[in-house]
């Protein structure tokens, strides 16, 4: 149990929170451990859910799927990303599926343990409601962005959108995603993405260094 605290109270769910005061939150949420194989799926587009997870251990992937049946990445949760909170409140069905990537360990608890208040209720529920509310926000302004970049129709306009979001126009910038990964979350493959690198390369826009990447005009008409 220390490991998963350790990993819960790295979370932007439990920020702020102290060790002992976790603990007795998680005593009264009263959360399932579930554990996935890879390929399994957690969620399934078109239907509701009223839980909150933790990624305890492993990856998953939400994606969506396209009128013409391609699978789109939306979002990638690793060892201790929250999912669920935007969904868990509300009647909406799921846009997307989230599928077990490889071996997981979730922690799953419903959003109506978090209303639950008749009797004694820990010191640090206000504390951890505000961060579900920070954390809904926080992953508001991201999809916004993911979409941008998703509805943007070049590649071109694509990378110099992600990468401006960055900063790097300002400076060289550190992506710590593979090229596999970036390709992924541009919404293109990886062979499309190198190609495209290059020529901004050859073109000048773009200096590429490692993992640094800087970006050296911003012209998004070639």
């Amino acid at each position: 149990m220390t490991n998963r605290l350790d990993i819960i109270l790295s979370t932007s769910l439990f920020e702020g929170i102290a060790p002992a005061s976790a603990e007795e939150l998680l005593q009264w949420l009263h959360p399932a451990i579930k554990n996935y194989r890879p390929g399994e799926v957690v969620l399934l587009a078109g239907f509701e859910s009223n839980e909150i997870g933790i990624v305890l251990r492993g990856r998953l992937s939400a994606e969506r799927t396209t009128a013409d049946g391609e699978r789109l990445p939306i979002a990638a949760l690793k060892e201790g990303s929250v999912f669920g909170d935007v969904l868990s409140g509300s009647h909406t069905v799921s846009p997307v599926t989230i599928v077990a990537e490889t071996a997981c360990e979730l922690m799953l608890f419903p959003h109506a343990h978090l209303l639950a208040v008749s009797g004694t209720v820990p010191a640090a529920l206000p504390r951890l409601l505000q961060n579900l509310i920070s954390t809904i926000s926080d992953k508001y302004f991201v999809l916004s962005h993911r979409l941008d970049l998703l509805m943007t129709p070049r590649l071109r306009q694509r990378v110099l959108l992600h990468l401006q979001s960055l900063g790097a126009d300002k400076g060289p910038v550190a992506i710590p995603l593979t090229r596999t990964a970036l390709a992924e979350h541009l919404g293109c493959n990886r062979t499309a993405l190198a190609r495209e690198l290059t020529r901004m390369k050859a073109d000048g826009l773009l200096k590429i260094e490692g993992s640094q990447f800087t970006l050296c005009g911003m012209e998004t008409g070639n």
